[in-house]
Order: C-alpha cells, then structure tokens, then sequence
C-alpha cells in the first residue's frame, strides 16, 4: 500500500485559485511551445510567440521593450537565453499553469509572461532573465 503525500504544489494551488480566471485551453500547448524554443534556443521560433510590444527584463531591469519582429530578432540571445531562465522554463509543468489577472507566469524570478491578445491568441509579452 502506497501513502499518499501532498505536495507543496498543491497548497500554492489552492491560494493562486482564487485570483485565477479560466485558462485557456490552447495554454497547456502554447507553454510546451515556448519550451520548445527555448530547448533549441531558437530565435525565429520564440519570435513566432511573441505578442508586441514584448518587454526584456534581466535582474529587475527593463533592457529593451520591442515592438516588431525585426526588433526582437536584432536582440542579443544571450540576454534571452540566459542559464537561469532556460532552467526555468525546462523546469515548468505546462499540464499546471496558473492565469492570474489574464497573465500567465512560466517561472519564478526568471520567467515568461504570456496572456490573451484582443484576437483571442496568447502571446508573450514580458520576458524576465
């Protein structure tokens, strides 16, 4: 016979729940997704994610807010791609995400932030390494 062992996830859960509005049913994928990109580390494909104007963060501080794709495609990856944050994203479980106030976080400190545009698509608009 097998115990069962609540996790510390569960009760994180159960207090983000009550700001949490229905997510989106495409989120699980479009998280798996941005972990794809990530994995490869590949520009173009992150690109294809984004939703603008897209802020780039590193260590509390606003690097660059870009507004086409051209603009984000002229940043340096390693700004995006940093160690920790690929750490981040590899680590997050897309079966579990959490919306709070439209927002979706991938990530603690060093994350991704993606939420619904007016056209019903997710996309990512904030990117903290």
């Amino acid at each position: 016979e097998k115990e069962e062992m609540e996790t510390p996830e569960d009760e994180d859960a159960e207090v983000k729940e009550e700001e949490s509005k229905e997510i989106p049913e495409t989120a699980e994928a479009f998280a798996e997704s941005v972990q794809e990109a990530f994995a490869d580390q590949d520009m173009e494909a992150l690109e294809s994610l984004v939703s603008y104007p897209c802020k780039i963060s590193r260590d509390g501080t606003v690097l660059a807010t870009v507004y086409d794709e051209s603009q984000f495609l002229s940043q340096d990856p390693s700004l995006i791609f940093g160690d920790d944050l690929l750490l981040a994203i590899a680590n997050v479980d897309t079966g579990n995400l959490h919306m709070i106030n439209n927002r979706v976080e991938m990530g603690q400190e060093q994350k991704i932030v993606f939420q619904l545009r007016d056209d019903g698509e997710l996309g990512i608009t904030e990117i903290y390494e």
